[in-house]
This record gives structure tokens, sequence and C-alpha cells, in this order.
């Protein structure tokens, strides 16, 4: 089994952090995804939609 991206005490740090931080960090993980996949993201959305019916 894949060992956890975070440790319970890392989630209730982020659990404290404002809206603002939480919302600047999800940006950043969504362009680092984004850029990753080469703006790949459509094609992946739309293949995964084909497979579960919803995006």
């Amino acid at each position: 089994m894949k060992e956890p991206k975070y440790t319970k005490d890392d989630l209730k740090i982020m659990q404290a952090w404002s809206l603002e931080r939480k919302i600047r960090v999800t940006q950043t993980k969504i362009m680092e995804w984004y850029m990753t996949f080469e703006g790949g993201v459509l094609y992946f959305l739309q293949r995964w939609q084909g497979q579960h019916g919803t995006a």
C-alpha cells in the first residue's frame, strides 16, 4: 500500500490555514498539475468523464 502523502499532523495544520491560504495552495497545485500534463487537462477530464459519467 502506498504511504499517505500527508500525516495526520499535516492535515490538522492545513485545516487551521486561512481560506485565502487554502485557495493559494490549491491554485498552485492546479498550475503544477496543468504544467505537468502540458495543458492536457481538458483531454484528461474528457476521458475521465467518459469513464465515470461525471466530471
